[in-house]
């Protein structure tokens, strides 16, 4: 039992994938983050633009007629 185990814990044949699995997930993560941070930023662009755009133009007050 003890030499499978040691054998076990000295095995570094899935080392690699392990790597690129923590690698993939990271990177995963970080573009989810950057995707939400984007649209955010995006967001808060086009809705400070609308505000400002609707704000540009205004209606004359009617004159009165006399």
């Amino acid at each position: 039992m003890r030499s499978g185990l040691s054998r076990l814990i000295a095995d570094e044949s899935g080392v690699d994938l392990i790597e690129y699995m923590l690698l993939a997930t990271f990177l995963a993560i970080a573009g989810m983050l950057g995707i939400q941070i984007l649209g955010t930023a995006m967001n808060n662009s086009y809705q400070s633009w609308d505000d400002a755009t609707q704000d540009a133009w205004e209606v004359a007050d009617p004159v009165p007629a006399p």
